[in-house]
């Protein structure tokens, strides 16, 4: 029964130890998101800036 519990405290250790390399912050992940979807519109604002010149040109 020890060696079982022994063996159950040392796998939830070794879990508790891979956690933060394995898996994202919720909080992080939002941060990205939102850090990605401004890129993503700075994008579309320059990309409708040279089609309103280049629609003038014509």
């Amino acid at each position: 029964m020890q060696a079982k519990l022994e063996m159950v405290e040392q796998s939830h250790n070794e879990l508790l130890r891979q956690l933060p390399l394995d898996y994202m912050r919720r909080e992080d992940h939002i941060r990205n998101e939102s850090k990605l979807e401004a890129k993503i519109d700075a994008v579309y604002g320059i990309m409708s800036d040279i089609y309103k010149m280049e629609s003038h040109k014509k």
